[in-house]
């Protein structure tokens, strides 16, 4: 049996490397689809193979992706209900905290992220974000990054 006491045994040039990796998927692939606008600007402009529009956020997930926002469990093709629900409300993330785990091996890891959500330019609210990565390697062709586990909490300030 591992020894569960500690993290897997990794280099930590490689952890590095996860991290900045990690924090660039959540900035500039995450929170850039809800921040980049209100409606028609979350979806994304490529038709799926289902012959939909989706949104921004859709194409990141794996299709048996495991998703609670808010308390809310949802599918990834609910995830566009999602976007329509919230399709009037403009959102600037700020993350304070971002945090990284390597899992059973360099191609999952846990993202566990505390920050603040700015929306319609007057309230602001804390959040918890964990999330869980694969890199699914393909021979002859670049990564691709897929969400499988998604949680997204407000929080609430002590």
């Amino acid at each position: 049996m591992a020894d569960i006491s500690q993290p897997p045994k990794m280099d930590s040039k490689a952890i590095a490397e996860i991290s900045k990796q990690a924090r660039a998927l959540m900035v500039n692939h995450y929170y850039a689809a809800w921040d980049s606008g209100i409606g028609e600007a979350r979806i994304d402009a490529a038709v799926g193979q289902d012959g939909r529009q989706h949104s921004k956020l859709y194409k990141i997930y794996s299709a048996e992706a495991d998703i609670c926002w808010n308390g809310h469990q949802i599918k990834r093709d609910n995830m566009d209900h999602l976007f329509e629900a919230l399709k009037t409300v403009r959102t600037k993330h700020t993350i304070n905290q971002l945090d990284v785990q390597p899992l059973s091996d360099l191609n999952h890891f846990l993202v566990s992220i505390h920050g603040q959500c700015l929306y319609d330019s007057e309230i602001t609210r804390g959040f918890s974000h964990i999330v869980i990565w694969w890199k699914e390697i393909q021979q002859g062709s670049t990564p691709k990054y897929w969400l499988v586990h998604d949680n997204f909490r407000w929080t609430t300030g002590l």
